[in-house]
């Protein structure tokens, strides 16, 4: 089997369990499933849960931590037998209760407490011994079966659930396809193969975990290694015991490796390739790491309903990978649009849309705002850049956290991207203000570096020497020891606007 001549991850994965069955498909710090292990498993899983009236097509949900056992489920409904919901395991049990519902899950496998059974759904211990009305997992892989028929490509694969940032979390719905077609071109880009170990240092339940690692590295035949917790002295011991060669982590899991091997004789170097998304990739960074790690650093951009759809390629000048989000990868279109829906000129600031392979088929239980974002064959990201001449790719903001000064749009990113540079800002997030005057003004939360003592006119002359416009240069700034941040690493702004309201509403501004 040549490297594109497979139709289906399926074909992938199968692939990989015949003709290297005993090489190490999934490991943690605890034990390792092999390829051909987890072939056997994930189809005595099906068998099991068919015995129990659960068929294909039936969704089953995964209240996970990272566990090398989640890998029989990614494979069970890669091979077609069943819909996965994977669920944040740090949702509470009234909110968990809620996505089952919504998902008309007919199965939950759970690696923290247990939850209340409801419904009449299976309940299934990872990773610990099962509880008074639950089942070990051991007691659905261990039947074994034929393999499910081939998937038909437009059927779904996975429920992804959104963060919930902003409201109610929504269920994303992905086919065979899109989970399938997004994954090739990333395997291409990054160079993916057999003698690679990805390292999965995010939540499995996010799409970065469960789709940019899991998915993607078992269609490459790659190892992979989990990590359920950041501890960097913990993390640094594993990956190089594991030789570890990639991973997609926000820019902070990066930053955290590189200042560890600065002080620390722990070998670092098998790293080759890092991704990072959802936050400014800092050019000394990016520097660093190519140094200290003899890794290369690029950027990638995407979300739950697009997947991923920009990526920088390895080798690029660094002034594209810290500035840029990298250009589309293969079979995926990124336009900006207008407010009157006209596609903008490039390097024109607008609401960025993305088409092509990637893309989710519908919100589960909404179909209005399914309508909204799904538009003729492009998804509304609401997430506002720019597209310059070459097709780069520059995700600026979201749109609802955008700045409004005095009837100004300023865009929060474009301010961190300029205010990550100064020598003692660690981490930054803009958010706005309340004004009477102007309606919001520019605030900058800031991590600084080392606990070092920073002002306003320090970041003032930094973003007037940067040459950023006046008008969007910080009116304020509020040192903090870290910004709130979701499962995967996004700065949670809504959370920073209600504390930096509160400050001005009692005078501390």
């Amino acid at each position: 089997m040549s490297d594109l001549d497979a139709r289906t991850w399926a074909d992938w994965f199968l692939h990989h369990a015949r003709e290297r069955p005993t090489a190490v498909a999934v490991r943690d710090e605890h034990g390792e499933i092999s390829f051909g292990e987890l072939l056997a498993g994930a189809c005595g899983l099906l068998n099991g849960l068919a015995a129990r009236g659960i068929g294909s097509g039936s969704v089953i949900s995964a209240k996970a931590h990272n566990h090398r056992d989640f890998a029989y489920l990614m494979v069970a409904a890669g091979l077609g037998g069943v819909v996965l919901s994977p669920i944040n395991p740090n949702l509470g049990d009234s909110e968990t209760a809620t996505i089952l519902e919504r998902s008309g899950s007919k199965a939950l496998f759970i690696t923290g407490d247990p939850v209340a059974a409801t419904g009449g759904r299976l309940h299934v211990a990872i990773g610990r011994p099962p509880a008074d009305g639950e089942l070990g997992l051991a007691q659905l892989t261990a039947l074994s079966g034929d393999l499910p028929p081939t998937p038909n490509i437009d059927d779904p694969v996975l429920l992804l659930m959104t963060s919930g940032t902003e409201s109610r979390s929504k269920l994303v719905v992905h086919s065979h396809a899109s989970f399938w077609d997004s994954t090739v071109p990333v395997i291409n880009r990054a160079n993916l193969g057999s003698s690679d170990v990805v390292l999965v240092a995010v939540p499995i339940t996010s799409s970065t975990g469960l789709h940019g690692l899991l998915y993607t590295a078992l269609a490459a035949g790659s190892a992979t290694v989990m990590l359920d917790g950041w501890k960097v002295e913990r993390a640094a011991e594993f990956i190089a015991a594991q030789g570890v060669t990639f991973s997609i982590s926000p820019t902070t899991i990066l930053f955290d490796l590189v200042h560890y091997a600065k002080t620390n004789p722990t070998r670092l170097d098998s790293i080759r390739l890092f991704v990072c998304g959802g936050a400014p990739i800092p050019r000394s960074l990016v520097e660093e790491a190519a140094e200290l790690l003899s890794c290369e650093v690029v950027p990638m951009y995407g979300s739950s309903e697009v997947l991923a759809a920009t990526m920088g390629l390895p080798g690029e000048p660094h002034d594209r990978l810290t500035t840029t989000d990298g250009f589309p990868l293969d079979g995926v279109s990124v336009q900006v649009r207008l407010e009157d829906g006209s596609e903008a000129a490039p390097g024109v600031e607008g609401e960025l849309w993305v088409a092509g392979v990637s893309l989710f088929t519908r919100y589960l239980d909404d179909p209005q705002l399914t309508d909204t974002v799904l538009v003729d064959g492009w998804c509304r990201t609401g997430d506002v850049g720019v597209v310059d001449e070459l097709g780069y790719v520059v995700c600026r903001d979201r749109i609802k956290d955008i700045v409004v000064r005095g009837g100004l749009n300023v865009s929060s990113r474009e301010v961190e991207n300029v205010l990550i540079g100064h020598p003692l800002v660690f981490k930054v997030a803009i958010v706005g203000a309340p004004d009477p005057r102007l309606g919001e003004r520019i605030c900058a939360v800031v991590v600084p570096v080392d606990d070092a003592e920073l002002k306003l006119e320090d970041l003032v002359e930094f973003a007037s020497n940067a040459g950023l416009s006046r008008l969007k240069w910080p009116e304020y700034v509020v040192c903090v020891s870290d910004l709130p941040t979701n499962a995967t690493g996004k700065v949670l702004k809504r959370e920073l606007r209600e504390s930096v309201a509160d400050l001005y509403d009692r005078e501390a501004l």
